[in-house]
């Protein structure tokens, strides 16, 4: 059984790596190892932000229906 004693962000880290080992009791002991690797499942907690917080444009009034006036783009830190 595995449990987090906190809680996990992919944001922050994405991946774990652990190591498990294994060990009886016996005379002479053994051992083994073995890597556990853990992926973080992204949830959507974050909120996307422009890289400006105000645009501003002008447009002829000329200009014909469908014209693309401004382009903007948003990043989420969420995948």
């Amino acid at each position: 059984s595995l449990s987090i004693l906190k809680a996990v962000d992919r944001e922050e880290q994405d991946s774990y790596n652990l190591t498990i080992v294994a060990e009886d009791h016996g005379t002479p002991q053994h051992s083994t190892t073995q890597v556990l690797s853990v992926q973080v499942i992204d949830v959507n907690d974050e909120a996307p932000w422009f890289e400006k917080s105000e645009y501003e444009v002008n447009v002829r009034e000329n200009q014909p229906a469908g014209t693309a006036v401004l382009t903007v783009s948003a990043t989420d830190r969420d995948q």
